[in-house]
């Protein structure tokens, strides 16, 4: 009689062992592997929340760290500038001109023109040439009668654009003999130097020997301290 019947057959039983899937304990340890990864992040990131906070905001989303960052950002205060309008650089002291008063406004950008500009520091040391004394360079304040009286570049003469033949006779004989001759108005929007200096060149005053400075008289008023008031001695009062 044969043993074997009734007992599983080698054959069969290596057939079962294989028709099991050999990578299944492999894969089932992965994934354990990323779950516990995945908890131990989140038990991580929210005892982190509770040191620096207190307590752990249960409708937060601490995965997302990208939209934390951009709601904190929405959360934070405005910033002075923001509403205000004001820069920080236009009130701090450290970035006003040298020698200008911290509480007096810069003045506005000049129009455009076509003429040699001259700055704030270029126009200081022209002043102090001692060639201005004798004449050979020439100060032409542009604005009316009132402003020019109540402050000027010192030495300046007056030829204003609406009034020419009060004052053009005796500005051409300066500014014929002169070799620099330096124009402003209050500067900023003030376009009265753009319109003296094309009258001159149409009196025949060389454009070579014209100069425009831009920033005029709110420059010049709260930069420097020397300032000419009351009639002209200049020869154009």
């Amino acid at each position: 009689m044969d043993r074997t019947l009734g007992q599983p057959s080698i054959a069969g039983t290596t057939a079962s062992k294989l028709g099991t899937d050999p990578m299944k304990p492999v894969r089932q340890t992965l994934l354990e592997m990323i779950l516990l990864t995945v908890a131990a992040t989140a038990v991580a990131l929210a005892g982190n929340t509770i040191r620096s906070g207190g307590h752990l905001k249960l409708g937060r989303n601490y995965f997302d760290r990208g939209t934390e960052r951009t709601r904190s950002e929405a959360e934070r205060p405005p910033s002075a500038e923001a509403s205000t309008g004001v820069s920080a650089s236009s009130t701090n002291p450290a970035s006003t001109p040298r020698g200008a008063d911290p509480a007096s406004p810069l003045p506005a950008k000049h129009l455009d023109h076509p003429y040699q500009a001259v700055t704030f520091d270029e126009v200081v040391a022209i002043l102090d040439d001692p060639n201005t004394a004798r004449g050979v360079n020439l100060f032409v304040d542009a604005r009316g009668d009132a402003v020019f009286a109540a402050g000027r570049i010192p030495g300046a003469i007056q030829l204003n654009h609406y009034e020419l033949d009060k004052h053009l006779d005796k500005v051409l004989y300066r500014a014929q003999a002169a070799e620099k001759i330096v124009v402003y108005c209050n500067g900023g929007d003030c376009e009265d130097s753009i319109f003296v200096c094309t009258d001159l060149i149409d009196a025949d005053i060389p454009y070579d020997n014209l100069y425009l400075y831009a920033g005029g008289w709110q420059e010049w008023s709260a930069r420097e301290t020397r300032i000419e008031r009351g009639e002209s001695t200049g020869g154009g009062g």
